[in-house]
């Protein structure tokens, strides 16, 4: 009788440790989804358009909120046509490579919809 209550309590000890693996990997997946949500959340406060003006994913990406915010105002003074905004938009930190040819797609998608006139006028030397 005595093997018998020793091989239920075994058991019972295997039954306690399964339950704590499915527990714990019910934490572990909790976690992921938490980390996953709160990735979503962050990364969808970027915004890759401003007045339809498109940010590529280039340079969209490889900033931080706050970085992708100073770039969203640049570009809304820019288009309401702000000299010192769009001179701080060509000097603005793209990160090299794939992000500056971002960049000058960013001006470039500017100048199309901003007056041309206008922007001579920003850039022809004073005398």
């Amino acid at each position: 009788m005595e093997g018998v209550s020793e091989g239920g309590g075994e058991e019972m000890k295997m039954v306690g440790l399964e339950r704590l693996e499915e527990s714990n990997m019910i934490k572990r997946i909790r976690y992921i989804l938490s980390a996953l949500a709160i990735g979503l959340l962050l990364t969808s406060c970027k915004q890759n358009t401003v007045d339809g003006i498109f940010i590529d994913h280039t340079l969209y990406e490889n900033q931080s909120y706050a970085v992708n915010k100073k770039l969203r105002q640049l570009i809304h003074k820019t288009l309401e046509k702000d000299e010192k905004a769009l001179a701080d938009l060509t000097k603005f930190w793209c990160g090299g490579a794939a992000g500056c040819y971002d960049l000058g797609f960013i001006i470039t998608q500017i100048i199309l919809q901003v007056d041309w006139l206008h922007l001579c006028q920003v850039f022809q030397p004073s005398a």
